[in-house]
């Protein structure tokens, strides 16, 4: 009796536990823009602010004018990536204009994305639809599925930044960096239905939706960034060195008549300023000769 008393309360309890147990669910939000997307759009921009080289500018101060950037995707992440390549290439920002040396001024070509769809099969079909030839009979498909032996997405995201430095105060030209494009890519491909096995710059190796899959002979080492082509009208160009400036610059002196320049020593050590050939002579006051005070102060009662 006893054995059976243990097995009644076994079963009584396991029978409590599944009436008190419960379910739940979780809930599971899209953003608006797919991370894949982000993805490949901040690596093409961090691949193509990488290929500017800002070590020309070490030491100066600099400021960045974002304002020609427009609307462009990602404006914010494109400018701290911009921030961050100066300040580690050892630029000194100034967050003021009047700061600043020189004004780097930064514009963005293209930064978004394009999408590839490819099937090998025979892709879904439309039918016209028909009523049933016998009353009661199931109605007739209005469409063939898909039937694909392989299926493929392409996308990838594209970044075309270029940037120029001038002298702020007299607007000389000082560099330009030359547009390049640089490409993210990412890959889905689907076999027989099963997928998706992605690659592209965004991975190390193939992956199958979303975990690391090493396929023999199809991964490789991930090729590196070749940096930019040989130089090209759209290369980088350096018009004049910026220690060519100086850090404050001087008022530009107002041009003179050469006709009217003054020798380069109007007197002479040991003569009186009235034996020049500059007007007729002047009498000083020998008191404020003495004094060591030019004559020009010479408060004199002769003088008007």
């Amino acid at each position: 009796m006893g054995s059976i008393g243990t097995q009644h309360l076994v079963w009584l309890s396991t029978l409590l536990a599944i009436c008190l147990g419960g379910c739940g669910t979780t809930r599971w939000t899209d953003t608006k823009r797919t991370a894949t997307e982000q993805m490949l759009v901040s690596d093409a921009i961090d691949r193509a602010v990488s290929r500017i080289d800002f070590r020309l500018l070490a030491g100066k101060d600099v400021y960045l004018d974002t304002s020609y950037l427009g609307e462009a995707v990602d404006k914010e992440y494109l400018t701290g990536t911009l921030r961050q390549q100066m300040v580690s290439s050892g630029c000194v920002l100034k967050e003021k204009r009047d700061q600043a040396a020189f004004v780097v001024e930064v514009r963005a070509g293209t930064v978004g994305t394009d999408r590839h769809d490819l099937l090998y099969g025979i892709p879904a079909i439309s039918l016209p639809t028909f009523s049933a030839p016998v009353v009661g009979a199931p109605a007739l498909p209005s469409a063939l599925p898909e039937l694909a032996l392989a299926r493929r997405t392409d996308q990838q995201a594209v970044a075309k930044i270029a940037v120029f430095a001038y002298h702020r105060e007299t607007g000389a030209p000082v560099w330009q960096s030359g547009a390049d494009v640089v490409a993210s890519k990412a890959r889905d491909l689907w076999l027989f239905g099963a997928g998706p096995f992605q690659r592209g710059t965004l991975y190390d190796h193939t992956q199958f939706a979303g975990d690391e899959l090493h396929v023999p002979l199809v991964d490789g080492e991930k090729t590196p960034d070749a940096g930019p082509a040989p130089v090209r009208v759209s290369q980088q160009r350096l018009f004049n060195p910026p220690d060519r400036f100086p850090a404050k610059t001087a008022a530009l002196p107002t041009p003179v008549d050469p006709s009217l320049r003054l020798p380069a020593e109007p007197f002479a050590p040991e003569s009186h300023p009235q034996s020049t050939s500059f007007g007729p002579p002047i009498s000083a006051d020998p008191a404020w000769e003495s004094a060591g005070l030019p004559e020009a102060l010479n408060p004199s009662p002769g003088r008007r």
